[in-house]
């Protein structure tokens, strides 16, 4: 893994911070997304709540998992595999990765520092590209 031992505990402080308005950080990311790129809109058949329940159980996931990469990665990889038979393709994730970065600001407001999304960036590439590789596949 790519990212350092205190940017992983960056993230893990700061997710922990959001935890009583991480719903609320889910639902602005995807506001955000689907203003920055409408046409994804098209990709979501369910109810945008239990949607938005799902991505934050997944960034919970991911985000325990990262003292265990090796346990993490298959899973995200099996992520990325399911999104590609949505329709997701390698353009959506640098959309995907600006409206989480931006909804992460808006939850954290002042602790949104550039130490704090240096780690996110590096935890969305973490995720992007193990989502993206050959048996996450969504290139």
């Amino acid at each position: 893994m790519s990212m350092s031992p205190d940017q992983v505990a960056c993230v893990k402080r700061s997710w922990a911070r959001l935890q009583p308005r991480r719903l609320i950080v889910g639902e602005r990311f995807y506001r955000r997304l689907f203003k920055l790129d409408p046409a994804v809109r098209a990709l979501f058949h369910r109810d945008m709540a239990d949607q938005t329940r799902r991505l934050v159980v997944m960034l919970d996931i991911a985000v325990c998992g990262l003292d265990e990469p090796a346990v993490l990665t298959p899973i995200i990889q099996a992520l990325g595999a399911r999104h590609a038979r949505y329709g997701v393709d390698a353009a959506h994730y640098g959309t995907v990765g600006a409206a989480l970065l931006w909804a992460l600001g808006e939850g954290l407001t002042t602790e949104f520092t550039p130490e704090v999304e240096a780690a996110w960036t590096g935890f969305y590439a973490f995720i992007a590209d193990h989502m993206q590789s050959p048996n996450g596949s969504a290139s």
